[in-house]
């Protein structure tokens, strides 16, 4: 039994097998035993030489105390170090097997490890083997330099020895003919990867000396050695063979192929035909090797040994007393041998302006379809054919009186060739034109077409017959003709275009001998339309903003407000020093072509003048008259001397012609001036050109009537004015004032006069009143509903003969933007650019359904008054179109045409179909009075239409209505003159039509 009291403990030994477990307890008073440590890690251990490393020495303590290693004991404790607290275990030195420092130097080394919690210790005796690890390279045995033949795969052996026993292992691992080499891992037999020609080396340096590096490993240690090879010439070899063994070839050939063969040694190969079942078949060139069938075979009768069409030769191939044979195996395929043959005609004879020629045929024999094509002749371009079914055609039709055959005898050459698909068959085709009695028509310069024809055998005159519609038939045009050719005049906006034909009839004494086909002008259309532009536009210039023609149509006076040249005069070299100064080019027409007459600018040119914002012509187109609205003299009355004090008051300027020349002739002043009135808005000229009418839109006087006092009461009313040119000088006749004048009624707006000068219209598209018809008491009821006046010249004195409104007057419809009077004073057409029906034609009913579409009024005085004789609307009215803008009557008041500047469709000519294609393109329509109604004659557009152009801005038409003229102010084109290159280079350049 124990008692507690100090205990006294001796040291206790006790040997285990592998360890010494050595126990020490000492207890004193109230003292618990101490377990010692218990060792975890194994004690036989076996590590590679040159390594430290050993073990992580680990044990594990019951009592939980920290435990400390350290090397005690063992015959080889001295090689070893341990660390303290992790029990690495580590050799001082790495060992090596070869060179043993153990005890006993057999590479087991003994040391003992002792593991301690501070109170108890435990010692591990260790056994530590160390094994070889192999770190000697091998070392080649075999020789570096050999020398082998060519055309030998075999090089060498190569052979290394590894100190340690080790196995070793060849790979070809470098050298400047490394890939001509390979090299058997385990035999170490080195091979050419192809066999080396001595007589085409393919070593890097192309002298037969291949080097190779050659690496030996044991697996872990390698040695490189440089092996060099050098080939050496074998003499004596055979020939050898190049070309094929086997060939294809159609029938009819005797030759087969040329046979090839090259000897290395460079000597000269001779061939022969040594064997196989066909040699006699064949016969070969000695030196060449060119192979030949004796007699070209047939395959229809076949000459080879067994008749099969498959023939077998030997060639020998010798050279220097070496001889190598081939055989070759020829096999002979069919060839279709039937020839197409023609059949059709070879010397077709066809009438001018047909395209068809003939139809070509030919047959084959062997069932075999027949294609056609073009291969050759003189004439060659001019036809083309269908392959299929052999149709020869002219590409364009042939003209007797042009020809355009190579030797211009109307004999045409051309070889068709018929093809089976293996045979091709020419035949020589010459296709003889022959003349018939036919009309010729082509672009005869603006308005013109051009017509020609042969010589009618016994004709002494002919007579060109239009049928203007295809359906009302034939009339003449004009006089009997003698020549073969005439030039005629035509109204290409009147023109059914697509319809229309003409034909020309010969005649002679007896009478009728003779009728060409018609002809039809469609194509023509474009071409007839003139197209006139300034000789210097530029940018925003707005050419043909106002344009005049004269009463026969052979004047045309454009205005130019926005050009900016400040010269003045007639044909000074424009410059580009005044902003808007303005001028007007004036065009004559002279036989069928136009020319530019007058660059006329005004005497006194200032920037912002807008001089030519209106133009008027005096019949003969002698007289010009031109407005230039903000003209800024303060000056008053005719040719006095302008000055800067009246700001935008405005001014008009008359031109004569005579003795080939233009000048001006008046400086015309409204006679109560004032700033800002707008003198010369819009001009008016009487057929002789000896009263001028001028309207002031905003100018100011609240007076009323012909004659009265002005003054400044009625801002913006606006006033006319009328001169007279008598005993040579320029007069003011009449200062005009409506009989409602109201303020911003822009009376003025528009003017126009009767050819004697006696009958004024005047526009006032802002007048309020919303009365309608004519003679009405005016109210204020209708905001810019808008009026006219006609006004007449009886007895020395004008005075106004009727207050006009529309038949359907609406607010903001613009009555009166534009005016127009017919020569006689008595037919009177005015715009209402602002009228929103949606109606078409003539007398359509009226309503409020398309915003701004526009109408025309026509009014008519029967000898007692005035009344409106149609209410007109565009064939394919839009919203904000416009129509009615600008306004012309022809001198007998028959033609009336309509501008409508923003009109949307992008189609160009005469009777296109609209669509809204070009936002504000502009569009022109003409209506004709007969048979007591007005009807659409045409729908005019341009010859290119642009968005934006605002053609139809301004229109014009001559006395009978067969010339019209549109001008399209902001069309973008920089060509120059007359029927220039149309582009769109000049922003807002400005255009004018001619039609």
């Amino acid at each position: 039994m124990l008692t507690n009291r100090p205990w006294r403990y001796t040291a206790i030994a006790a040997a285990f097998p592998g360890f010494l477990l050595l126990s020490a307890c000492t207890s004193g008073a109230g003292t618990a035993a101490n377990a010692p440590p218990v060792f975890s890690s194994s004690a036989a251990l076996v590590v590679p030489e040159n390594t430290t490393a050993v073990i992580v020495v680990s044990a594990t303590d019951a009592d939980g105390q920290a435990l400390s290693y350290s090397v005690t004991g063992g015959a080889d404790q001295g090689d070893f170090s341990i660390d303290v607290g992790s029990g690495t275990l580590v050799f001082g030195n790495a060992p090596d097997v070869e060179n043993p420092v153990d005890s006993d130097t057999d590479n087991v080394y003994l040391v003992e490890i002792t593991a301690s919690d501070g109170r108890a210790a435990a010692v591990q005796a260790m056994v530590i083997t160390v094994t070889n690890v192999s770190d000697i390279a091998p070392v080649f045995t075999s020789g570096t330099t050999i020398s082998v033949a060519e055309n030998i795969s075999a090089v060498m052996a190569v052979g290394a020895t590894d100190a340690e026993g080790d196995s070793v292992s060849y790979t070809v691992s470098g050298g400047a003919d490394s890939a001509r080499f390979a090299v058997n891992a385990g035999s170490g037999l080195l091979s050419f990867a192809t066999p080396p020609n001595f007589e085409a080396p393919t070593d890097s340096n192309s002298d037969n000396v291949y080097v190779v590096v050659i690496t030996a490993t044991d697996g872990i240690n390698t040695d490189a050695q440089t092996v060099t090879v050098t080939v050496t010439d074998v003499s004596g070899e055979a020939p050898a063979f190049t070309s094929a063994t086997a060939r294809s070839l159609a029938e009819n050939i005797a030759a087969v192929m040329t046979v090839r063969a090259v000897d290395d040694d460079g000597e000269a190969v001779a061939y022969s035909v040594t064997g196989g079942t066909d040699q006699s078949a064949f016969t070969i060139h000695a030196t060449s090797g060119a192979l030949n069938f004796v007699a070209a075979p047939d395959f229809e009768a076949p000459a080879d040994s067994d008749a099969d069409n498959i023939y077998v030769v030997q060639v020998t191939a010798s050279a220097g007393g070496d001889a190598v044979v081939q055989t070759i195996v020829v096999t002979i395929t069919d060839v279709d041998e039937v020839l197409p043959v023609f059949t059709s005609s070879a010397t077709p004879s066809v009438v001018e302006n047909t395209t068809a020629v003939v139809t070509v045929t030919a047959t084959d024999a062997g069932g075999d379809p027949v294609t056609y094509l073009i291969t050759g002749g003189a004439d060659r371009a001019r036809f083309s054919i269908d392959g299929s079914n052999g149709k020869l055609s002219f590409i364009v039709a042939p003209n007797y009186e042009t020809p355009t055959d190579t030797g211009a005898d109307n004999t045409y050459v051309v070889i068709v060739s018929a093809s089976d698909g293996n045979n091709l068959v020419p035949q020589t085709i010459t296709v003889s034109v022959t003349d018939v009695f036919d009309l010729g028509v082509a672009d005869g310069g603006i308005k013109n077409l051009a017509f020609i024809w042969s010589a009618w055998a016994g004709a002494t005159h002919y007579k060109l017959k239009v049928n203007p519609d295809g359906a009302s038939g034939y009339t003449q045009v004009g006089s009997d003709i003698v020549g073969t050719a005439i030039n005629v005049e035509i109204p290409v906006h009147l023109t059914n275009w697509p319809n229309a034909s003409y034909v020309l009839e010969a005649h002679n004494g007896g009478g009728l001998i003779g009728t060409t086909p018609a002809v039809t002008i469609a194509g023509l259309m474009i071409s007839s339309i003139g197209y006139i532009k300034a000789v210097d536009p530029g940018a925003n210039d707005d050419f043909g903003l106002s344009i005049a023609l004269s009463s026969d149509g052979t004047t045309l006076a454009v205005g130019v407000p926005g050009e900016d040249s400040g010269t003045t005069g007639i044909a000074s070299t424009p410059d580009e020093t005044a902003v808007d100064a303005g001028a007007v080019f004036v065009f004559r027409k002279s036989g069928t072509s136009w020319v530019q007459q007058a660059y006329v600018k005004a005497s006194n040119a200032g920037a912002g003048d807008n001089f030519g914002h209106s133009v008027a012509l005096g019949s003969a187109g002698n007289t010009l008259a031109v407005g230039a609205y903000w003209e800024d003299s303060g000056t008053t009355g005719i040719n006095s001397t302008p000055n800067e004090g009246g700001s935008d008051s405005g001014a008009a300027y008359v031109f004569r012609y005579a003795t080939g020349a233009w000048s001006e002739q008046a400086y015309i002043k409204a006679s109560n001036a004032g700033p800002s009135d707008r003198f010369g808005w819009s001009v008016a000229l009487s057929g002789d050109g000896n009263t001028l009418a001028v309207g002031a839109s905003l100018e100011d006087s609240a007076t009323v009537g012909v004659g009265s006092t002005p003054n400044e009461s009625g801002p913006d009313s606006g006033a006319a004015y009328v001169f007279r040119y008598a005993t040579g000088a320029w007069s003011e006749q009449a200062y005009v004032k409506a009989s409602n004048a109201g303020a911003s009624d822009r009376f003025g707006w528009s003017v126009a006069l009767g050819s004697d000068g006696n009958t004024l219209a005047v526009g006032a598209s802002l007048e309020d009143s919303a009365t309608a018809g004519v003679g009405s008491t005016p109210n204020e009821s209708g905001p810019d509903s808008g009026a006219a006046y006609v006004f007449r010249y009886a007895t020395g004195a004008w005075s106004e003969q009727a207050y006009v409104k529309a038949s359907n007057t609406g607010a903001g419809d613009g009555f009166g933007q534009s005016v127009s009077l017919n020569g006689d004073g008595n037919t009177l057409a005015v715009g209402a650019h602002g009228e929103d029906g949606s109606g078409t034609g003539i007398n359509a009913v009226s309503n409020n359904n398309t915003a701004n579409a526009g109408a025309v009024y026509v009014l008519r005085y029967t000898g007692s008054a005035w009344a409106e004789e149609a209410y007109i609307k565009s064939s394919n009215p839009g919203v904000g179109d416009l129509f009615g803008w600008s306004v012309a009557l022809s001198g007998d008041g028959n033609t009336l045409a309509v501008g409508a500047y923003l009109e949307d469709s992008s189609t160009v000519g005469i009777a296109s179909t609209p669509d809204e294609s070009a936002a504000n393109a502009g569009a022109a329509y003409v209506y004709r009075y007969a048979t007591g109604a007005w009807s659409q004659r045409a729908y005019v557009k341009a010859t290119i239409t642009g968005a934006a152009d605002w053609f139809g801005y301004s229109v014009s038409v001559r006395g009978d209505g067969d010339t019209l003229a549109a001008g399209a102010r902001f069309e973008d084109g920089g060509s120059t003159g007359i029927d220039g290159v149309v582009n769109d280079d000049v922003s807002n350049a400005g255009a004018v039509y001619l039609y």
